[in-house]
Protein backbone atom coordinates (compact mmCIF):
# COMPACT_ATOMS: atom_id res chain seq x y z
CA UNK A 1 0.00 0.00 0.00
CA UNK A 2 1.28 3.47 -0.87
CA UNK A 3 0.23 6.65 0.94
CA UNK A 4 -0.15 9.82 -1.12
CA UNK A 5 -0.92 13.02 0.76
CA UNK A 6 -2.94 15.75 -0.96
CA UNK A 7 -4.18 19.11 0.27
CA UNK A 8 -7.91 18.68 -0.38
CA UNK A 9 -10.27 15.75 0.04
CA UNK A 10 -11.95 16.18 -3.35
CA UNK A 11 -8.58 16.04 -5.10
CA UNK A 12 -7.75 12.90 -3.13
CA UNK A 13 -10.97 11.19 -4.15
CA UNK A 14 -10.69 12.09 -7.83
CA UNK A 15 -7.00 11.10 -7.97
CA UNK A 16 -7.74 7.77 -6.28
CA UNK A 17 -10.59 6.97 -8.67
CA UNK A 18 -8.47 7.98 -11.66
CA UNK A 19 -5.72 5.65 -10.45
CA UNK A 20 -8.24 2.83 -9.97
CA UNK A 21 -9.64 3.30 -13.49
CA UNK A 22 -6.19 3.45 -15.08
CA UNK A 23 -4.62 0.49 -13.24
CA UNK A 24 -7.65 -1.66 -12.45
CA UNK A 25 -6.57 -1.84 -8.79
CA UNK A 26 -8.70 -1.13 -5.75
CA UNK A 27 -8.02 2.12 -3.91
CA UNK A 28 -8.87 3.71 -0.58
CA UNK A 29 -9.20 7.39 0.16
CA UNK A 30 -9.32 8.64 3.76
CA UNK A 31 -10.90 11.80 5.14
CA UNK A 32 -12.15 13.14 8.43
CA UNK A 33 -15.82 13.11 9.31
CA UNK A 34 -17.92 16.18 8.51
CA UNK A 35 -16.84 18.53 5.72
CA UNK A 36 -13.96 16.25 4.76
CA UNK A 37 -16.35 13.38 4.06
CA UNK A 38 -18.64 15.69 2.13
CA UNK A 39 -15.78 16.67 -0.18
CA UNK A 40 -15.32 13.01 -1.14
CA UNK A 41 -18.74 12.82 -2.79
CA UNK A 42 -17.61 13.77 -6.30
CA UNK A 43 -15.03 11.00 -6.22
CA UNK A 44 -17.58 8.50 -4.87
CA UNK A 45 -19.98 9.41 -7.65
CA UNK A 46 -17.27 9.08 -10.28
CA UNK A 47 -16.28 5.67 -8.89
CA UNK A 48 -19.90 4.51 -8.93
CA UNK A 49 -20.59 5.67 -12.48
CA UNK A 50 -17.21 4.52 -13.81
CA UNK A 51 -17.41 1.14 -12.05
CA UNK A 52 -14.09 1.68 -10.28
CA UNK A 53 -13.29 -0.22 -7.10
CA UNK A 54 -12.89 2.51 -4.48
CA UNK A 55 -13.43 2.72 -0.74
CA UNK A 56 -13.76 6.10 0.99
CA UNK A 57 -13.96 5.71 4.78
CA UNK A 58 -14.05 8.68 7.10
CA UNK A 59 -13.48 9.06 10.83
CA UNK A 60 -13.17 11.63 13.56
CA UNK A 61 -9.54 12.24 14.59
CA UNK A 62 -8.03 13.29 17.86
CA UNK A 63 -5.71 16.00 16.54
CA UNK A 64 -3.43 15.81 19.59
CA UNK A 65 -1.91 12.63 18.15
CA UNK A 66 -1.39 13.85 14.57
CA UNK A 67 2.16 14.75 13.48
CA UNK A 68 2.78 18.18 12.05
CA UNK A 69 2.56 18.24 8.25
CA UNK A 70 5.02 20.59 6.58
Amino acid sequence: MRFVQVRHEENAALAAVGYAKFTGRSVACLATAGPGANHLLNGLYDARVGEASAVHPEWDLDWRFMPECG
